[in-house]
């Protein structure tokens, strides 16, 4: 049974942990560099690459795919709280999914949403209890490539 010393303690602890997060959360706004989100925003899916790394059309059938990526799609968005998105849309299973707290020329900070991400889906390693996580991302003319721990994921705007 929960003394009251430990009812107090965990009180604390959670009005903590809201403060923290609340205070990250509005200087958050403040790291997003509004002008790059505007210039990254849109949707996009997964290119297939062959072995030597060049690209593979979506209905190419006739290719040998090294790497398939084209079940990925990928969602920036620069709503009022913007969030960025990468799921497998053939299997309807969630990825990685949070606002977008810090942006600068090559890296995007997010705050994980718990209840739509799932690394055991998602195309990259991570681990959910750990709110943050950090993309870092190449954008060239309507392409952009997310990284994260060595895997590499090019996405074409739709």
């Amino acid at each position: 049974m929960y003394t009251k010393k430990k009812k107090i303690v965990i009180t604390v602890a959670v009005i903590v942990i809201l403060v923290i997060t609340s205070v990250y959360f509005s200087i958050g706004g403040i790291l997003v560099n509004a002008k790059r989100l505007g210039e990254i925003s849109g949707y996009y899916t997964g290119i297939n690459l062959r072995e030597d790394g060049t690209e593979i059309r979506k209905d190419d059938e006739d290719s040998d795919v090294f790497d398939y990526n084209s079940c990925y799609d990928l969602i920036i968005s620069s709503e009022k709280k913007p969030y960025l998105d990468v799921y497998d849309s053939e299997a309807a299973n969630p990825g990685v999914r949070g606002w977008i707290i810090g942006l600068n020329d090559n890296t995007v900070t997010l705050w994980l949403n718990p209840l739509e991400t799932d690394f055991g889906f998602a195309p990259f390693t991570g681990n959910s209890i750990i709110p943050i996580y950090k993309f870092e991302y190449e954008l060239k003319q309507n392409k952009i490539v997310l990284s994260h721990d060595g895997k590499e994921i090019p996405f074409r705007k739709i």
